[in-house]
């Protein structure tokens, strides 16, 4: 092996490690009353809806809550598996936290339940895991096309969820220069994930569609609320 190609497998062995690292999603934790995490259902009003125990909770003065959407949670022990079937075990290369969870894709809502598109955030370990199924760490272009995919999938994403002309509040927003979409609701949430699982194509990960949605945005932020903004 050259000296260029050595240095060439090294990039992309880390870059292996990177896209093969899962977002940690935080657990149910509805009862936390600081930071709660509540686990999305049919039937059960989402936490940005009128009806939730949380909307009698007030804000600060200028201030609006914003909610982190996780979509089909799954066990990052999953990946493990399908790395060493597909790699063969090597303990140094993969974080072994069979315990914890990840997600497909994750995306921030506003007070009233408008998703943020620039907030949207496909799985590159999802996506990386998808594509060692299919084509497989023997192709050539095996790790390759991310960001292709996830461009793709996020502009579909948005113009599915997009405001419509007959939401006035929408469209006043927008040409503020917000890149938001109309209130969602949990049938949107997950005939979202369920599209977007079947574009990535990796039913080894998307068996349990279970969405939970956190409070305080990404976890770790500590907080639970944010500037208005005019939104």
């Amino acid at each position: 092996m050259t000296d260029v190609s050595h240095k060439a497998a090294i990039l992309d062995y880390w870059r292996a490690v990177e896209l093969f690292s899962p977002q940690n999603v935080p657990r149910a934790a509805p009862n936390d009353y600081t930071e709660p995490v509540f686990s999305a259902q049919e039937d059960v009003p989402l936490p940005w809806d009128p009806v939730h125990p949380l909307k009698f909770r007030r804000t600060p003065p200028r201030t609006s809550r914003r909610f982190q959407v996780y979509c089909s949670i799954y066990k990052v022990e999953k990946v493990r598996i399908i790395l060493e079937d597909k790699l063969g075990k090597d303990p140094e290369s993969f974080d072994e936290r069979s315990d914890g969870g990840s997600c497909l894709f994750a995306f921030s809502v506003t007070d009233d339940g408008r998703p943020l598109f620039d907030t949207f955030v496909l799985s590159t370990c999802a996506w990386a895991t998808a594509r060692t199924l299919n084509p497989g760490p023997g192709s050539a272009e095996w790790l390759r096309g991310f960001d292709t995919t996830a461009i793709t999938i996020a502009s579909s994403f948005a113009e599915r969820l997009a405001a419509r002309q007959d939401d006035p509040r929408g469209q006043e927003l927008k040409g503020k220069g917000f890149n938001l979409g109309r209130p969602i609701e949990y049938a949107d949430i997950l005939q979202e994930t369920k599209r977007i699982a079947q574009d990535l194509d990796v039913p080894e990960l998307s068996e349990n569609l279970e969405i939970r949605i956190a409070v305080n945005g990404p976890p770790g932020t500590g907080k639970t609320t944010l500037p208005c903004c005019g939104i």
